[in-house]
């Protein structure tokens, strides 16, 4: 999980032959995947409060979400907007789905 988990961060965001959407876009969907290996560490009873890779962490999805309204933060609100509502839905869905206990 965590050869996985560093691929995913090793994807180049930006890149000339992109433009701003489909940078939101592998934004978006970097973050999501790297949500679900997390969840799937849960599901799978692999956390640990002392672990030393940050995938098994219990506070790994709070780096993932700063590290994904970081990345947001640099595109332009066009392609943010482009998105509709759903880009903010989708990572609020999966946030709910991280933590589905949690008032």
């Amino acid at each position: 999980l965590d050869l996985l988990q560093r691929q995913l961060v090793e994807i180049p965001v930006e890149n000339e032959s992109i433009n701003d959407i489909q940078t939101a876009d592998i934004c978006v969907t970097r973050q999501w995947m790297r949500a679900v290996l997390w969840k799937f560490s849960v599901n799978h009873g692999l956390l640990s409060s002392i672990s030393p890779d940050q995938v098994t962490s219990l506070t790994y999805p709070l780096q993932i979400a700063k590290e994904f309204l970081s990345m947001i933060s640099h595109i332009p609100n066009s392609a943010i907007e482009a998105h509709g509502q759903g880009i903010v839905s989708i990572y609020l869905l999966l946030v709910i789905d991280i933590y589905p206990n949690r008032n």
